[in-house]
């Protein structure tokens, strides 16, 4: 499977990276950031965020960290069950969302909006299996997959 990083689970293994993509925050329309036109983790001080759920905490602490980089606490809101819950609660401005690019292309309310996540790193995306499972088709695929993905990279700089 393909999975956002990071990942550190010791039964887990790791493979190629197949892609990577830049931060938003997702707010409700109107909102005071987007007139501003961007968030950085520092603002998430000022907001709730999910609460952690199902979500593997090394992933869940990267993407939703406790406290902002000047040691504010981010709170956390009310329980989640499903993405479209996630997005009413953006709508009556009671979250905030930081997530990927991707996101926008798979869900939509029409009193959600996004901005920019400045400073924060890419988030990849890779291959992961269950290290116990490996096996050379695995491998091959891996392999394989690594080498599209470096082939795809190595034409778009071009």
């Amino acid at each position: 499977m393909c999975h956002r990083q990071p990942i550190s689970e010791p039964d887990l293994t790791v493979g190629p990276t197949l892609a990577r993509e830049g931060r938003i925050l997702l707010v409700h329309v109107g909102h005071p950031l987007t007139e501003r036109g961007y968030a950085t983790i520092e603002d998430l001080g000022d907001y709730a965020v999910i609460p952690r759920g199902y979500i593997p905490q090394t992933m869940y602490d990267s993407h939703f960290p406790a406290t902002t980089p000047s040691g504010r606490p981010i709170r956390r809101g009310p329980g989640i069950s499903t993405t479209s819950d996630i997005l009413h609660r953006i709508a009556r401005d009671e979250l905030v969302h930081p997530t990927t690019e991707s996101f926008l292309s798979y869900y939509h309310h029409p009193e959600v909006t996004h901005v920019p996540l400045r400073g924060q790193p890419p988030v990849e995306s890779s291959l992961v299996w269950v290290t116990d499972m490996e096996n050379a088709a695995i491998r091959a695929f891996a392999a394989v997959a690594a080498e599209v993905v470096a082939d795809r990279t190595g034409a778009e700089k071009a």
